[in-house]
């Protein structure tokens, strides 16, 4: 049995064949508890990319933890880069940056994709437009609609 790392393995008649793995992982930004922007694009992904995309951000609250203690703010922080480690794309919310008490954690996010070499997109959840590039002067700033971005991901694979 040959070994397949990032193949599905399928059993066909005797025969072992490998298939490329059709999912993109994406990690889409958050504070630490849910809020209708994240809500929104977890949606879509749900709605039309469910066996194609795998979404490993999850904002959850425990009130047993304190984001604010020593303690809480170490789990949170592990649990975030926990959940940023294994995707390719760390999709940005830009709308979360407007509201000043979610900068710690967007700051925490944007310094664990860097650390761990993902590639950062901006997505507006009011436009569902994405910007690859947002801090150039380029006029083309490879904007594009979330879903079409994701369905040409999909289709690289």
């Amino acid at each position: 049995l040959e070994f397949c790392p990032l193949y599905i393995v399928f059993a066909f008649v005797g025969e072992l064949t490998c298939y490329h793995s059709m999912v993109v992982d994406v990690f889409l930004s958050h504070a630490w508890r849910f809020h209708p922007e994240w809500t929104l694009l977890s949606g879509i992904i749900e709605r039309n990319f469910s066996n194609l995309v795998r979404n490993f951000s999850l904002p959850w609250h425990d009130p047993a933890i304190s984001p604010s203690s020593e303690y809480g703010n170490g789990f949170l922080t592990r649990q975030i880069e926990v959940q940023i480690m294994p995707v390719e794309f760390v999709f940005m919310i830009t709308e979360l940056f407007d509201t000043a008490s979610n900068m710690k954690w967007l700051e925490k996010e944007l310094d664990f994709a860097k650390n761990h070499s993902k590639q950062v997109i901006y997505v507006s959840s009011r436009s569902l437009e994405i910007s690859i590039n947002p801090d150039t002067n380029n006029s083309q700033s490879n904007s594009t609609s979330f879903e079409e971005f994701l369905t040409s991901k999909i289709s690289n694979c």
